[in-house]
């Protein structure tokens, strides 16, 4: 949720069983309109520059690059 949602800017962030909180915030959105928009607008916008296609295959292809150095480093080590 943290790479997604940014409080107050792409969405809201409310504490782990507080249903209290949650409702406020609903209540928020329903009542402001512009504020609903502008939140869904920053959030395609963080989706589209962060999680690209490219960059989930070059994190892939990085995170298989320092597994297999580790396994390397293990094997020279045993």
């Amino acid at each position: 949720v943290g790479d997604l949602v940014v409080d107050g800017e792409t969405g809201y962030v409310v504490p782990p069983r507080d249903e209290t909180a949650l409702a406020d915030r609903v209540v928020m959105l329903l009542r402001d309109a512009a504020r609903r928009t502008r939140m869904g607008d920053a959030g395609r916008a963080r989706v589209r520059a962060r999680f690209t296609l490219e960059r989930m295959v070059n994190e892939t292809a990085e995170a298989y690059a320092r597994a297999l150095a580790r396994l390397a480093a293990w094997s020279r080590s045993a």
